[in-house]
């Protein structure tokens, strides 16, 4: 995927702070908070395991452009909701924060990746790719 990222040149765990200074790791309270969530594509995801205490717990392939169809790879937005509030109830249970990032923005789709405090990716392999 072409990216059409701002964040290159993001490599270490200083510059990866000042940028989330501007741009939070969002916490999802509810599914429709998924649309807040920042772009972090171009900025590797152990760097943001490691900067921010966090665990990867998976990514949604996501169709960004309203045009997609359901046989398409890349989900459509309700489907994404519905996966997040699955993937927040698990969150809940765990009494865990569930964060989000755009780790990878293209033309028409984005990934979008979920991390916690807490590693319960097993839990939810079936929700994310």
């Amino acid at each position: 995927m072409n990216g059409l990222s701002t964040c290159s040149g993001i490599d270490s765990a200083s510059d990866l702070r000042k940028h989330s200074r501007a741009y939070p790791v969002i916490t999802i309270n509810k599914p429709e908070d998924i649309r807040k969530a920042q772009d972090y594509s171009g900025i590797k995801i152990s760097l943001v395991e490691e900067t921010f205490f966090l665990f990867h717990l998976g990514t949604l392939f996501v169709d960004s452009s309203g045009f997609g169809s359901p046989d398409e790879p890349a989900i459509q937005f309700p489907e994404v909701l519905r996966r997040t509030k699955k993937i927040l109830e698990i969150a809940k249970s765990h009494d865990a924060p569930l964060k989000a990032i755009l780790c990878g923005i293209g033309q028409f789709q984005v990934y979008i990746a979920f991390f916690s405090h807490i590693d319960f990716s097993e839990e939810i392999d079936h929700y994310v790719d």
